[in-house]
């Protein structure tokens, strides 16, 4: 058994995920790409701060609807509602954390850090739309737990 094969076998993270021959064939980056990917790093950063803000006020809402809504009778239900709001902050976190990571990671680059920032950046790029792919899966795998949830409970009431 290759070696790769034998530490992927193992549950040891192998980090390369290609031959180091095929290293000879990926293209180069071209001056033009490279500084389209510096450019967005700035929007990057933007976004990461913008979405770090929103997760916070997202959190302190929802605490704030947690103990102080049903405490007050301001709000019915502000337990329920207050949690999914603490939750909503938690998963804008994670995003957050990314896109703002690879922003830094480019800005690194642009002042020099060579290939470790580059890859650091692209890990932290990688994280994001794993992150992401992850949650519109749980997210419509939801939808449709809900709507058989909805059309059962439509029979059931109807019979």
């Amino acid at each position: 058994m290759p070696e790769d094969q034998t530490e992927r076998a193992a549950g040891t993270p192998v980090e390369e995920t290609q031959p180091r021959d095929a290293e000879a064939s990926l293209p180069a980056l071209t001056g033009v790409a490279f500084n389209y990917m510096l450019a967005a790093g700035p929007w990057m950063r933007f976004l990461g701060i913008v979405s770090f803000a929103v997760s916070g006020f997202l959190l302190i809402f929802g605490v704030v609807m947690t103990f102080a809504g049903d405490a007050l009778d301001l709000i019915p239900g502000g337990v329920a509602e207050g949690l999914v709001y603490i939750v909503s902050a938690a998963l804008c976190f994670f995003p957050a954390r990314f896109i703002f990571l690879t922003g830094s990671s480019l800005r690194s680059l642009q002042m020099g850090g060579g290939a470790d920032a580059l890859e650091a950046s692209l890990r932290s790029n990688k994280a994001y739309w794993k992150f992401s792919g992850v949650l519109a899966i749980a997210g419509l795998a939801l939808t449709v737990l809900l709507v058989i949830i909805a059309v059962v409970l439509a029979f059931v009431r109807g019979a």
